[in-house]
């Protein structure tokens, strides 16, 4: 729960160093709590401009008393398979631990779908990692999701 007067903002943001060093400290936890290999977090963050850039990156951000405690970012591309649709692939979604539980998740994605929507958006694409502590499906289907996909890895490189 929040407290009476918490304000609570959801915005579109852009790749910048401002934001950048803002997400670190957020991108290190995310990285502690969901990472299924021992890749070390090394973001490519030039490439993320590039794209965005291009217009094919979209960030959404979450933040309380001006704080921020939440992101979510899109990659926008055009299927091979339906030229005509435009898809949204979700690259990461976190909310730090103790925002969880105030509905700033459920916030954060339908702030990231409405703005997805009004840009031409034809579907959003969301994924979670498979561990039993991070079931994000009952979320999803309250917003709407419906399963369609999964997602199996195998690490190729003998680490």
């Amino acid at each position: 729960m929040l407290a009476q007067g918490t304000t609570v903002a959801f915005m579109a943001d852009r790749i910048s160093p401002a934001l950048i060093a803002e997400l670190m400290p957020l991108l290190q936890a995310h990285y502690a709590e969901v990472a299924h290999y021992d890749f070390p977090l090394d973001v490519w963050w030039e490439q993320y401009q590039k794209i965005a850039e291009n217009g094919n990156l979209r960030v959404y951000t979450a933040r309380i008393d001006g704080v921020l405690v939440g992101y979510e970012a899109f990659f926008l591309s055009r299927s091979l398979h339906y030229k005509s649709a435009l898809f949204a692939q979700e690259d990461v979604l976190f909310v730090e631990k103790n925002a969880r539980g105030a509905r700033i998740g459920i916030g954060l994605m339908q702030f990231a779908h409405e703005s997805l929507k009004a840009a031409g958006v034809t579907a959003v694409y969301h994924h979670c990692k498979a561990k039993a502590d991070l079931n994000l499906g009952p979320l999803y289907r309250r917003i709407g999701l419906a399963h369609v996909d999964e997602v199996w890895s195998k690490r190729l490189d003998g680490g």
